[in-house]
């Protein structure tokens, strides 16, 4: 089990899937598809609190409708409430069913600074 943030959580998701869609050992490619599925169960509360903490903080109408500023973008009842709720629920920490990969598991592969400091959770030395 490891343990992160939702904020890595949330900003890990693709890379894994791209560092996943590398030519890699068989062993290797299985650790990944593993912690893919454990990303993706995780992050399945993650959004549920998410949409829960902004439909609260959403500005409604006397009919109970969304305020729209623009195109997608709705009034917030306090902004800076629902920045704070935000912030701490991308603070808490997750546990992920997954195990740790070396650089040498990767077989050579070339992975972009901006992967690896996202998935430095995952990809150990």
């Amino acid at each position: 089990m490891i343990k992160i943030t939702n904020a890595k959580l949330t900003a890990s998701v693709n890379d894994v899937r791209v560092v996943a869609n590398l030519a890699l050992p068989v062993r290797t490619s299985f650790k990944l598809a593993k912690t893919i599925k454990a990303l993706e169960a995780a992050i399945v509360p993650y959004r549920e609190t998410y949409e829960k903490l902004t439909e609260q903080h959403i500005e409604k109408d006397a009919d109970g409708k969304r305020i729209e500023v623009s195109p997608g973008q709705f009034k917030l009842t306090d902004p800076r409430a629902f920045d704070l709720d935000v912030r701490e629920l991308l603070d808490l920490e997750v546990e992920i069913d997954a195990d740790t990969i070396s650089l040498s598991e990767l077989d050579g592969q070339i992975l972009t600074p901006n992967v690896l400091m996202n998935l430095d959770w995952l990809i150990t030395e």
